[in-house]
């Protein structure tokens, strides 16, 4: 009998790869934010800035496209 897959699950499913990188790079954020940045984190953590800021670029550019082509048609 095949175990039936609770609402949290399911929606963990439908999530693309970038929305599931981008919910474990805010974490990872949050993280460092409440133990604090130190000379030993810095780099790691302006990484994962540059991650969060690269995915907050690709979706916005996304949703340009999306509206330049609607309003050309």
């Amino acid at each position: 009998m095949a175990e039936e897959k609770k609402p949290e699950q399911i929606e963990q499913a439908e999530k693309t790869l970038t929305e599931k990188v981008k919910e474990l790079v805010e974490t990872k954020i949050e993280k460092l934010m409440e133990t604090g940045i130190q000379v030993g984190n810095i780099d790691y953590f302006t990484k994962l800035v540059d991650i969060h800021k690269d995915i907050e670029n690709e979706e916005y550019w996304k949703v340009k496209k999306e509206v330049l082509e609607n309003d050309v048609r």
